[in-house]
């Protein structure tokens, strides 16, 4: 009998940091890991944390950044990879997150190579996957309203 390989299920959760510009447009932020994509600060749960919880000390040790979660439900991204011949299905989830107007971001300089502010109607064309594209398109839908 022929083995399939099993599949490995990670989950993960981040945020979309929004804030102010100067010309008072809404701006987010989208971080370059230093594997050569952009998308939005993420990681894993440490122990029991709650997902908010995993997403604001994830942003926080990718960027510096401290924000507020808006209470809308988070966006889910879900996508599959190969790690080591292993088939890895990955769950993610984004919560929205306002952080002061004037935001000064320090990267974490193992993951994180670079970042850059963008508004609303760049966010897209930004993110570098098709599932972050999914998810950038989302939270520009959300936060123009």
């Amino acid at each position: 009998m022929g083995t399939m390989g099993t599949i490995h299920h990670e989950y993960a959760c981040g945020c979309i940091p929004f804030r102010r510009g100067r010309h008072r447009e809404i701006e987010a932020l989208m971080i370059l890991r230093t594997k050569g994509y952009w998308e939005f600060p993420k990681g894993r749960k440490i122990g029991d944390e709650s997902d908010e919880t995993t997403a604001l000390r994830e942003l926080r040790e990718e960027t510096a950044l401290t924000g507020e979660l808006l209470p809308t439900r988070p966006i889910v991204a879900r996508y599959a990879f190969a790690r080591n011949n292993e088939r890895c299905q990955k769950e993610v989830r984004y919560y929205l997150c306002r952080v002061p107007d004037g935001s000064r971001v320090r990267e974490e300089r193992r993951e994180v190579s670079d970042h850059v502010w963008v508004t609303l109607e760049r966010l897209v064309d930004r993110a570098t996957y098709p599932e972050m594209k999914e998810v950038a398109r989302h939270a520009a839908e959300l936060l123009a309203e």
